[in-house]
């Protein structure tokens, strides 16, 4: 068996830093131990006619005793073109990762008003960076929400980073 889409394991580590009026919450996610199949390397590196491909193409096998990972490219008229995008070891990878997930600077500002509980300023970052050896986009991806789906890269896009500035009040 080749490819075991769930980890050895996984999970979260969250801290939360606080000093004088500042807070700081930081998520980190991580994932060890997947392996993926990288479906879309798999279809821009068949080196057929089919499809636009990656710069991989360029370190493609062309002539005897050659060293490369990558195999020859297919005579756009043969009838075998799918030979090199058909399943293969070649197309699962390490989809370990670690993803800063969250950070979250919050300043709890200091009031003297009886009808004002609280007031804070805050401001935010979700999918900050990944550390991972995987080629796609993003290691922590779903093709869809089936069991057959899982560890299936299709080639959706990733999480977008985003950041969000807010303000807190308590009356």
């Amino acid at each position: 068996i080749i490819g075991d889409p769930n980890p050895d394991i996984y999970g979260n580590i969250y801290t939360s830093l606080s000093w004088k009026g500042l807070k700081l919450d930081v998520n980190f996610k991580y994932s060890l131990g997947n392996d993926v199949f990288n479906y879309q390397r798999s279809q821009l590196e068949a080196l057929n006619n089919n499809w636009n491909q990656t710069t991989a193409a360029v370190n493609r096998w062309r002539y005897e005793g050659q060293k490369t990972d990558i195999p020859r490219a297919m005579d756009p008229t043969s009838t075998q073109w799918v030979n090199n995008e058909r399943f293969s070891d070649r197309w699962i990878e390490d989809g370990s990762y670690l993803k800063l997930k969250n950070i979250r600077l919050t300043y709890n500002v200091p009031v003297n008003l009886s009808w004002l509980l609280g007031l804070s300023v805050w401001g935010e970052c979700n999918n900050v960076f990944t550390i991972s050896k995987y080629t796609g986009n993003d290691p922590e991806f779903s093709a869809g929400n089936g069991v057959l789906y899982q560890g299936i890269d299709a080639g959706y896009l990733n999480q977008g980073r985003n950041f969000s500035l807010g303000v807190t009040i308590n009356l």
